[in-house]
């Protein structure tokens, strides 16, 4: 028996179809790996994603430091461009 979701009453989805799929951690995996596979094999080893878990751990650092630099640069901004 398929399941179906009624959309705004006039069009059903498949159930298996969810918001949000696109967006995946095991998507953004797949792209990095991807990446990763057609890069030449010197430079396979710059990229140290092996599993999503590690995925989910690079994101983070990136964010991480996303948020120090742009902190940085708010800092810079209200400081008139003086150092500390």
């Amino acid at each position: 028996m398929k399941q179906t979701i009624s959309v705004a009453g006039t069009t059903t989805v498949p159930a298996s179809v969810k918001v949000g799929t696109i967006f995946s951690w095991a998507t953004l995996f797949a792209l990095v790996i991807n990446l990763k596979n057609h890069l030449p094999e010197p430079w396979r080893d710059v990229i140290p994603v092996e599993k999503v878990e590690d995925v989910k751990i690079c994101a983070q650092l990136i964010l991480c430091l996303f948020f120090v630099f742009a902190l940085a640069g708010i800092c810079d901004i209200t400081n008139g461009g003086e150092t500390l």
